[in-house]
């Protein structure tokens, strides 16, 4: 096979697989919707603006991947809005997660323990933001984050499970 057959085959087989987003990009949203979540800025008094701010970057940055797996600017601002309006309900509930860490983990001895060093916790947040995305039936995007989250800690929790509250 010539160069020119092996790119058009190239082209044939990427047009086959669909859209995905940018892995780097997705990678990088989940360690920053993370940190804006759980990790606050140490020796500096944040703002209520600030947090707007940074909530705003992080909507735009979710809106973009959706764009990479929907190709709709429309639909990817509203489904980005639509997770945004379901995030206040994720925080508790993994606030909820982390509280049961400490009440059954002998080793955990407060909450902030948990959001900072423990993998597991780590894994249980981005199940749960992988998961109201596929609720919101964003194809591909999901599994990018649960396969980082694996990768990082090890832990592999599938999106399309079905995991209640107060979870370790």
């Amino acid at each position: 096979m010539n160069n020119k057959n092996f790119i058009k085959l190239l082209l044939q087989n990427n047009a086959k697989i669909g859209n995905l987003p940018d892995k780097d990009l997705a990678h990088q949203f989940i360690d920053d919707i993370f940190q804006f979540l759980f990790i606050p800025k140490t020796g500096i008094n944040q703002k209520e603006a600030d947090l707007e701010k940074g909530m705003y970057a992080l909507k735009s940055h979710l809106a973009t991947l959706i764009y990479d797996v929907v190709n709709d600017g429309a639909k990817s601002q509203t489904q980005a809005e639509s997770f945004f309006e379901a995030l206040p309900d994720i925080y508790a509930t993994l606030q909820e997660d982390a509280a049961a860490f400490v009440a059954n983990d002998p080793a955990a001895y407060n909450v902030s323990q948990i959001l900072q060093a423990y993998p597991g916790f780590y894994a249980i947040a981005v199940y749960r933001i992988s998961n109201q995305l596929r609720k919101q039936d964003i194809r591909g995007l999901p599994r990018i984050f649960a396969e980082y989250a694996h990768s990082k800690t090890g832990i592999d929790i599938h999106p399309y499970a079905t995991i209640g509250k107060n979870f370790l």
